[in-house]
C-alpha cells in the first residue's frame, strides 16, 4: 500500500488542478498532485480549443463581463463566483503569457475575438488554437517547482472524520496497489463527466469521479440539470474536432440536408447565438429527419475571408489544405455533442465546499455558469479559481498540518470496501454492456430535449443499471478502475436526471418540452442534490447567491 502525507492534496491533472497546485506550493504548502493520467498531457485540458475569455478590450470592463455571464446563465449563477471571474481573468491570462503561452497578439496586445453572448470581443486564443499550447507551459511551471505527481492513480473515496475532509483513498490503475493520501486540505479538480453521453466531445476517463466522491461524502451538487452541448462538433472531413465559435460572428451558416438555412427561421434569425440555442436547433433538424445521413447538418464557411479563416480556425485550415478542400465550397458536417457540465460541486468563491478541508474547482465545481456557459469562460474559470482555491487550501492545510488525521479504522474500512467492490463481485454482468447502455440512456432520455415521461424512463434505466453494475467484476487493475468509474458515472447520471426532472421549466441548456418557458416565479433558484444516508438522492431548491 502506498501511504502519503501532505498539506494539500490536488486531485486531477488538467488546467485547474495544475494551477491550484502551483498556488498552494507558492503559498508554502506541501502539495501532491494525484491524477488518473499524466497532468498536462491528457484529459480535456489538452484536446479542447485554447479560448480564454477576459475583458481586455478597451471598451470592455469587468462589470460588463460580469453582467454578460449572469445574463448568459439566465440569472442563477453564484454571483460572487462570477465577480471573481470577471475581476481576475485578465491577471490570470497575463500570467499565462509570462509563463510562455503563445496567445495571438495585435499591436503588441493580446488579441480578443468575438463570441455570442459577449458584448465585447473577449476570446483570447493561441497561435494554433489548441489547448496543449496552454497546458504544456503550465506543466513546466509545476515541474520547475518540483511538485510531486502521482499519475495513473484513481482516488475513489474521501476520508471524512469529525466533520472534516482528511484526504482520500484509491488504487493504482497499472498494478492495483492501494493508495492512501492523508491531507488536511483536498482540492477536487477532476473535471466533469460528459463521457456518460453516447455522443460527447470529451476524452475517455472523464467520468464524474470528483462529483460522485463529493456526493458520497455528504456534499451538495448544484445545477446538475444544466449539461452544455457543443453545437458544432465536426463529423466531416474529420471527427474529434470542434469548429471555432469565432466562425459564427464572421459569417458561418448552417443548412439542413434540403439546403434550408434553418437558423434563419428562429426568433434570433442568425447562427450567431449562444450554444444552447444552436444545439437545440441542430438537434431538432436531425431528429426530424432533415440531417445529413441522420447524423449532422451542413456548416458553410462561404462568406468568410481566407485571412480570417486561417487566423481564427488554423486547425480547420490545416485540414482543408491537407485534404485539398476549398473551404468556401466544402460542406463541413457538424452535430451537437455533450460537452460540459455547467453544474458540479457547490462551493463559495474560493472553491471551499460545505465540508471543511474540501475544495472543488474547474468543471468539478458548479455556480460560475448558471444555466449556460458562455464561450471560452471555462479555462478562465480554471485559472482564476485554481489560484484562489490553491491559496485558500494552503492556508487551511498549513494551519491544520499538526491536527487530526484520518483514523486507521476508517482507512481500512474504505480499503476493504474498495477490494470488495473491485475483486469480489459475482462477475455475472458485462462492464462494457452496462457502460454502453448507460451512455445511450443519457443521450436518448436525458438529452437536449426533455419531458417528464422520458426523464422518468431514464431514471428507471439508470437505477436498473446501477443494480446490475454491482455484479461487474474487475479481473485486472485496469478493469477494476473501470468498475469504479462506472459507479461514479451511474451516480452522476442519476443526479443529472433527477435534477432535470425536478426543475419544471426551461432555462439555458435545460429544455423541458412539457415546460417550454422560463418561470422565474417558481424557478429563479438553484437545484441542489445530496445523498441521503440510505444512498438515495434528494433534490431541493436553494436561493441564488447574489452580491
Amino acid at each position: 500500500m502506498q501511504d502519503l502525507r501532505c498539506e494539500v492534496l490536488v486531485m486531477g491533472g488538467g488546467a485547474a488542478a495544475m494551477r491550484a497546485a502551483i498556488a498552494a506550493h507558492d503559498s508554502g504548502a506541501q502539495v501532491v498532485i494525484v491524477s488518473k493520467q499524466n497532468p498536462g498531457y491528457s484529459g480535456n485540458s489538452v484536446i479542447a480549443r485554447s479560448g480564454h475569455s477576459a475583458p481586455f478590450d478597451a471598451a470592455d470592463a469587468p462589470r460588463i463581463f460580469f453582467e454578460d455571464v449572469i445574463k448568459g446563465g439566465e440569472d442563477i449563477n453564484h454571483q460572487p463566483i462570477v465577480r471573481a471571474l470577471s475581476e481576475e481573468g485578465c491577471e490570470r491570462i497575463e500570467e499565462l503569457v509570462s509563463w510562455g503561452v503563445p496567445f495571438l497578439t495585435r499591436n503588441a496586445r493580446i488579441e480578443t475575438q468575438p463570441s455570442a453572448g459577449h458584448r465585447h470581443p473577449r476570446g483570447c486564443y493561441t497561435v494554433e488554437n489548441t489547448a496543449k499550447e496552454v497546458a504544456r507551459p503550465v506543466r513546466r511551471q509545476v515541474d520547475q517547482r518540483g511538485i510531486p505527481i502521482l499519475d495513473h492513480i484513481m482516488l475513489h473515496e474521501l476520508l471524512v472524520d469529525g466533520g472534516a475532509c482528511l484526504g482520500a483513498v484509491g488504487m493504482n490503475r497499472s498494478d492495483g496497489e492501494t493508495c492512501v493520501v492523508r491531507a488536511p486540505a483536498t482540492i477536487i479538480a477532476t473535471g466533469g463527466g460528459a463521457e456518460v453521453y453516447a455522443q460527447t466531445t470529451n476524452v475517455t476517463g472523464v467520468t464524474g469521479d470528483g462529483l460522485a466522491m463529493a456526493l458520497r461524502a455528504g456534499v451538495d451538487l448544484v445545477d446538475m440539470e444544466f449539461v452544455q452541448y457543443y453545437p458544432v462538433a465536426l463529423r466531416w472531413p474529420v471527427t474529434r474536432l470542434l469548429a471555432s465559435p469565432t466562425l459564427f460572428p464572421l459569417g458561418a451558416k448552417l443548412y439542413n440536408v434540403h439546403g434550408d438555412r434553418f437558423m434563419a427561421n428562429l426568433p434570433q434569425g442568425t447562427e450567431n447565438v449562444t450554444r444552447d440555442i444552436r444545439s437545440r436547433a441542430i438537434f431538432r433538424e436531425i431528429a426530424a429527419g432533415r440531417g445529413v445521413d441522420d447524423d449532422a447538418v451542413i456548416m458553410s464557411l462561404e462568406g468568410i475571408e481566407e485571412d480570417d479563416f486561417r487566423r481564427y480556425a488554423p486547425d480547420m485550415a490545416h485540414i482543408a489544405d491537407m485534404k485539398q478542400l476549398d473551404y468556401r465550397t466544402a460542406h463541413f458536417l457538424v452535430r451537437a455533442e455533450a460537452h460540459f457540465f455547467c453544474g458540479g460541486i457547490r462551493t463559495d468563491d474560493f472553491g471551499a465546499t460545505s465540508l471543511p478541508g474540501l475544495y472543488a474547482i474547474g468543471e468539478s465545481a458548479g455556480g460560475c455558469h448558471g444555466s449556460n456557459r458562455l464561450a471560452n469562460n471555462a479555462f478562465t474559470e480554471c485559472y482564476v479559481f485554481g489560484k484562489r482555491a490553491g491559496d485558500h487550501a494552503a492556508a487551511h492545510g498549513q494551519s491544520n498540518a499538526d491536527g487530526r488525521t484520518a483514523p486507521e479504522a476508517l482507512i481500512q474500512e474504505h480499503l476493504s470496501r474498495l477490494e470488495q467492490r473491485t475483486q469480489h463481485a459475482s462477475g455475472t454482468c458485462e462492464l462494457k454492456d452496462v457502460r454502453r447502455n448507460l451512455r445511450q440512456c443519457l443521450w436518448d432520455q436525458v438529452g437536449v430535449i426533455r419531458t417528464a415521461d422520458v426523464l422518468n424512463q431514464g431514471l428507471e434505466t439508470i437505477r436498473s443499471l446501477s443494480e446490475a453494475a454491482g455484479a461487474c467484476l474487475g479481473d485486472r487493475p485496469a478493469t477494476m478502475v473501470k468498475c469504479l468509474e462506472l459507479d461514479n458515472l451511474l451516480l452522476t447520471s442519476e443526479a443529472i436526471a433527477l435534477s432535470a426532472l425536478y426543475r419544471e421549466e426551461s432555462r439555458g441548456t435545460h429544455y423541458r418540452e412539457d415546460f417550454p418557458e422560463r418561470n422565474d416565479a417558481d424557478w429563479l433558484c438553484n437545484v441542489l442534490v445530496r445523498q441521503r444516508v440510505d444512498g438515495s438522492l434528494e433534490p431541493r431548491k436553494a436561493p441564488v447567491v447574489t452580491v
